[in-house]
């Protein structure tokens, strides 16, 4: 049997001064998601070479289930985060 996965993948440039805020953010986020019916993992990334660059990983097992969550307020906080990025996602 193959087993399917569905990958949202966001990358973004922030601020210095947004960092913190948009990290802590997505690490709320990340925590009511990663328990979503279908949810595989939820994971944020830094890149080592440049804290302002943001990667947000999701998951999940259908496209339907990453559709619902797409609809949810939690992607709508992710929606705002992505206005606060410095260039464009």
């Amino acid at each position: 049997m193959v087993d399917i996965m569905i990958v949202l993948i966001l990358s973004l440039k922030v601020a210095p001064k947004d960092r913190k805020n948009v990290a802590n953010v997505f690490d709320a986020i990340a925590g009511s998601t990663s328990v979503k019916p279908g949810c595989k993992r939820v994971k944020l990334y830094s890149d080592i070479n440049n804290d302002d660059d943001l990667m947000l990983i999701e998951e999940w097992h259908s496209k339907a289930e990453l559709e619902r969550h797409i609809e949810s307020n939690d992607f709508r906080k992710i929606m705002a985060i992505m206005d606060m990025a410095i260039e464009p996602p």
